[in-house]
């Protein structure tokens, strides 16, 4: 039917199109803007996001410094 799964892998690029961030957690073990959970997967269909992907994000104070 064309529908396809978010690439929502732990520790890849938050994609503010493509996953919804409902947490953010304040880390340094991991870049900036990385995610950390997976709580629900996302969706695509004809390229177009039928439901992003549900994801927390990790936020680095050392980088929000720079």
């Amino acid at each position: 039917y064309g529908v396809e799964k978010v690439n929502s892998e732990k520790a890849s690029e938050f994609d503010p199109h493509r996953h919804e961030a409902i947490q953010h957690v304040e880390t340094s073990e991991v870049p900036d803007n990385t995610i950390v959970e997976v709580y629900k997967s996302g969706y695509v269909l004809n390229s177009k996001v039928i439901r992003p992907a549900m994801v927390s994000v990790a936020r680095n104070p050392d980088e929000a410094e720079k």
